[in-house]
């Protein structure tokens, strides 16, 4: 559901063939995976085991363990979406919140949360990197992307808002 909202933020991100054929010519050094089995998809299973072998660091981060995370050097735990708080936006752009209904397991965490701790380990500077809460990290996004500009994390109340195009 997020998919409109991570093209609204700028840039696309190449996935699929492009990003394996990348990590394969060794264009792609690191290749961090969030939370899907590349090996349940519709890439072709030597593709994906050529690309996590051509990667020279390959991070998975997810809830579940899976044929992809047994290829990773690094496992990070995520928390599940029922273990967490925070926004998505729908394919019709509309900005929502969600809300944390459980505790994570063990040491699991938002995603937000460990790319905070990356961002602030390699010196980053972004309010976003400090947050503690997901409402900070909606308010660093609001003030930078010019789509979320005006939206506060309590305004979106329980029908959210859409954002711009």
């Amino acid at each position: 559901p997020a998919s409109r909202g991570a093209d609204l933020t700028g840039p696309a991100v190449a996935e699929g063939p492009p990003t394996l054929e990348g990590t394969r010519q060794g264009r792609i050094k690191l290749l961090w995976i969030f939370q899907h089995d590349l090996f349940d998809s519709a890439l072709s299973a030597a593709d994906v085991t050529a690309a996590l072998g051509g990667a020279e660091m390959v991070v998975f981060q997810g809830t579940n363990a899976n044929a992809t995370s047994a290829g990773a050097q690094l496992v990070l735990p995520s928390a599940a979406y029922v273990e967490r708080e925070g926004t998505f936006t729908n394919f019709q752009g509309r900005v929502q919140r969600f809300r944390t209904v459980v505790e994570p397991l063990g040491e699991a965490m938002a995603d937000w949360q460990s790319l905070g701790r990356l961002g602030r380990a390699l010196g980053g500077t972004d309010p976003a990197f400090a947050a503690t809460r997901a409402e900070q990290v909606f308010a660093s996004l609001s003030g930078q992307i010019p789509a979320f500009s005006g939206m506060t994390y309590r305004g979106l109340a329980d029908a959210g808002l859409v954002a711009k195009a």
